[in-house]
């Protein structure tokens, strides 16, 4: 079958130009998307707290933080590390989360750190949320 197919330019032509246009077709019409917008899983709170120590910076912006977002039931883990001048808490959404519910979750959030960033004391900056 090969050696007809070579020996006959005819066919040969017709297949190539059959593989060409059918390709074409098939890019076309696949969906595009150049910047698909995906919806994070975990995010990373940081709050700075310059010139307190570690004890203080846990005392009095970690566990406020942590305390008012543990009012989200759909957070599976909530972790925290503090440092001299600095709060890190790590957030991870339950795997029973879909797309929408995650959107809605991460807006609550950001309301509850905005609701206890006044409570926060003097010379802490507002918590910083990365998803």
């Amino acid at each position: 079958m090969m050696n007809s197919l070579l020996n006959n330019g005819r066919v040969l032509i017709l297949c190539i130009g059959l593989l060409i246009v059918s390709g074409f077709a098939a890019l076309s019409t696949l969906p595009r998307a150049e910047d698909p917008y995906i919806v994070g899983r975990t995010a990373m709170i940081i709050t700075p707290f310059a010139g307190a120590s570690a004890t203080r910076v846990e005392a009095l912006v970690t566990e406020k933080l942590e305390n008012k977002l543990r009012e989200l039931p759909e957070l599976k883990t909530i972790s925290s590390s503090s440092k001299q001048g600095l709060s890190f808490i790590s957030l991870r959404l339950k795997p029973t989360v879909d797309k929408q519910q995650a959107e809605l979750v991460w807006y609550r959030a950001r309301n509850l750190l905005d609701a206890v960033a006044s409570a926060l004391p003097h010379g802490a900056s507002t918590p910083i949320r990365d998803e």
